[in-house]
């Protein structure tokens, strides 16, 4: 996907403004767009290092494209920075994904499953999808196994950061503030987003905004109760109270499965809400089935066809999810990401 010649411009929340010392223009904090003079530049980037591209976010999409343009010979001379909050040393995510016959995640693959499970009220049925299957992949296997091959890059570095602020320069580049330090490039990707970032789009009335959401549960019982050949696609038996909910339960082996309350709604519910979901079904599908919580997983996928690019602006471009690259009908992201990503 060839980056926009001119990227419409986008005009972020309001944010408080800093003023910058010796200089008139004011720099606003992230999400909000200024343009800023050559005098004030150079007093910014004094004191901040210099990179030709800033990924934000080590996601799927940002280590995606970190690990492309460091293995890419025309991007050898360049100078390359992924930020992310985290660390990425815990197992935060999973991400599923259809696929006919071998693909080229299967050697960090956590599972795959041969047959998917539907079920309401009054009909369940267990079906073959053959010549696919349903593959999973862990967050931690696929940090690893990304930043791996990042550190083998020279001109491609990873930083433990949070980006708090943000600056576009007319004609220039982004400046880009941590909670550690500041940075400058000519061009910055961008994978974050937020619900409030959507609304700015909400001019489009004819896409609404929906969130599919989600609290998971990574379960461990003493008795062999899962059966590991297929995954419980969806269980529309729970409740639904006005709003699409299912029960996605994914089994590992007997003893081991996430168990998963996703619904789909303008907002999203309290903790004790999703979790209490998960507690029900449990007691009413595994009966007398004593437990454990090892793990917990909690996320939110926008459903919208709203225009994406419309949040472009300058020279950030955003990724992922904040690029729409998210199936508006499944939310499905991984493998449209890693196409959206080589097309970059």
């Amino acid at each position: 996907m060839p980056l926009p010649s001119t990227p419409p411009m986008f005009m972020g929340p309001t944010r408080e403004s800093v003023p910058l010392p010796g200089c008139d223009t004011v720099c606003n904090t992230r999400g909000k767009i200024d343009t800023i003079n050559i005098c004030t530049l150079a007093t910014l980037q004094e004191s901040m290092t210099e990179y030709d591209f800033i990924i934000i976010g080590a996601g799927a999409a940002g280590l995606m494209l970190a690990d492309g343009l460091g293995k890419d010979p025309a991007f050898r001379d360049k100078s390359i920075l992924l930020l992310d909050k985290d660390d990425k040393t815990r197992n935060d995510r999973t991400w599923c994904f259809w696929e006919e016959g071998a693909g080229p995640f299967d050697h960090i693959l956590h599972k795959q499953w041969p047959q998917i499970y539907f079920a309401g009220k009054k009909h369940q049925e267990t079906y073959s999808i053959s010549p696919y299957s349903y593959k999973m992949v862990r967050g931690i296997d696929f940090y690893q196994h990304y930043l791996e091959k990042i550190a083998s890059y020279h001109n491609v570095s990873f930083k433990n950061e949070a980006v708090v602020e943000s600056l576009n320069t007319k004609n220039v580049g982004v400046k880009i503030g941590t909670d550690k330090n500041w940075y400058f490039a000519k061009q910055v990707f961008d994978s974050g987003w937020k619900l409030s970032d959507l609304n700015q789009l909400k001019r489009f009335p004819k896409y609404p905004i929906l969130q599919q959401h989600f609290i998971g549960w990574f379960i461990k019982t003493k008795e062999q109760v899962f059966d590991p050949s297929r995954a419980t696609f969806m269980d529309f038996s729970v409740a639904q109270k006005g709003n699409t909910r299912f029960m996605y339960v994914l089994p590992f082996s007997e003893t081991y499965a996430l168990v998963e309350y996703t619904l789909f709604s303008g907002s999203v519910l309290s903790t004790k809400e999703y979790e209490e979901a998960i507690i029900e079904y449990m007691d009413t599908h595994y009966k007398e089935v004593k437990y454990e919580v090892v793990e917990k997983e909690r996320g939110s996928i926008p459903m919208t066809c709203l225009d994406f690019t419309e949040l472009n602006y300058g020279h950030v471009y955003r990724i992922g999810t904040a690029g729409g690259w998210s199936k508006p009908s499944t939310g499905y992201t991984f493998n449209n990401t890693a196409k959206k990503t080589e097309e970059l």
